[in-house]
């Protein structure tokens, strides 16, 4: 999240032409991570009483696996999130992106499939377990069929 904010800092400074304190800049990261931690689905079933176990499960040995999520906000504004492990948990890779202007959900949510898509071919890897909660991203990309949606 620090290097996130070090990037949101940078991007500031070069379109706004203003500087930010460090200690802004660390500030706005750590409650970016905050608010993503009070988002994330445990959170809100922990909040409704709900009972439920969120955990990493790795892939098979010698496989790969990209987690993929996407945030939306009315307003257009949207965030792409893809990590890579292995099959003993460690981070391959990762990215994150911050997008405006996006239409919908709809347009949204293909990119972070996308991504992770891109960033395993990208390295090479061929053994990949593709894990994210856009299901119709998921089926989409598991059909032989033509597809003539936003995907």
């Amino acid at each position: 999240m620090v290097i996130w904010g070090l990037w949101q800092n940078r991007n500031f400074f070069i379109h706004e032409k203003k500087k930010r304190k460090p200690e802004d800049t660390l500030a706005s990261a750590v409650s970016f991570l905050l608010k993503f931690q009070q988002d994330s689905p445990c959170a809100k079933a922990e909040a409704l009483g709900e009972l439920v176990i969120c955990t990493w499960k790795p892939p098979g040995v010698g496989w790969y696996k990209a987690n993929f999520d996407e945030a939306y906000r009315k307003n257009g504004k949207a965030g792409i999130g893809v990590v890579i492990r292995d099959d003993l948990g460690h981070i391959i890779a990762s990215y994150i992106e911050y997008k405006e202007w996006m239409v919908n959900v709809e347009v949204t949510e293909p990119l972070g499939g996308y991504h992770a898509l891109e960033i395993t071919n990208s390295l090479g890897l061929k053994k990949i377990h593709l894990e994210g909660d856009a299901l119709t991203v998921i089926r989409a990309i598991k059909s032989q069929e033509a597809d003539k949606s936003y995907i």
